[in-house]
């Protein structure tokens, strides 16, 4: 998104209008296309094999940010209108894979032992 103001497709909107902010697409390729799925997931495994770490499917992002929205205290409310979830079933299916380690962090904010 930082990178997305100074990309060719959107400088060439910006020429036209000023107001613009380009494609209506958030992934845009180098070559005046838009990436599709295939794009993307290459676009990923070049920037892993840069970063010298092992490969992730593009999904796992998602299960990355939902993690750490949780985490961080966010409600499902709010998750299911960012990750444009309809129903409170999407919110608890990517919720539950790191429940456990949620539960053991709010057992340590609360202190339960120490109030024994």
């Amino acid at each position: 998104m930082r990178a997305r103001p100074r990309h060719p497709l959107v400088l060439a909107a910006r020429a036209k209008d000023p107001d613009s902010d380009g494609p209506a697409l958030l992934w845009l390729g180098w070559c005046g296309k838009p990436l599709d799925a295939s794009g993307i997931y290459q676009m990923i495994e070049r920037r892993c094999d840069e970063a010298g770490i092992p490969r992730i499917h593009p999904h796992q992002l998602r299960h990355f940010a939902v993690d750490a929205w949780y985490e961080d205290g966010g409600s499902i409310q709010d998750a299911m209108t960012l990750f444009g979830w309809s129903s409170p079933a999407m919110a608890h299916h990517y919720a539950k894979a790191t429940a456990g380690k949620r539960a053991v962090a709010a057992s340590r904010r609360a202190s339960l032992g120490d109030r024994l």
